[in-house]
């Protein structure tokens, strides 16, 4: 596995892949794509994109999915949800999403 991580604070847009800061983004053939685009060729000899190979792209996969999970716990806990023990993205996902749903049809309701 090739990712890409964008070190610097801004979005990059390169072709078909949308460089989030700090996010890894898995590429296919890091090679083509540094050839068809210099800008981003330079941009990783200049320290701006970090490209990561195999265990060490797998564990900064992983540190972000985790990271994300303790932005979805903490976003639910400011919103007063309850979550329960979703501890993966997608049931907190979900969990977020049913209270959302639940309290914007109890506003629904309470305005008829």
């Amino acid at each position: 596995m090739t990712i890409m991580i964008n070190n610097t604070a801004h979005l990059i847009i390169t072709g078909s892949y949308r460089l989030v800061p700090r996010r890894p983004v898995k590429v296919g053939d890091i090679e083509k794509l540094k050839k068809m685009y210099p800008e981003v060729s330079a941009m990783i000899d200049a320290n701006q994109i970090i490209v990561k190979q195999d265990d060490d792209a797998s564990a900064a996969v992983k540190a972000d999915e985790q990271r994300e999970v303790e932005e979805l716990k903490a976003y639910a806990k400011a919103h007063g949800i309850n979550v329960g023990r979703a501890n993966r993205k997608e049931s907190l996902l979900a969990a977020i999403k049913k209270a959302e749903t639940e309290a914007e049809e109890k506003a629904e309701q309470s305005d008829d």
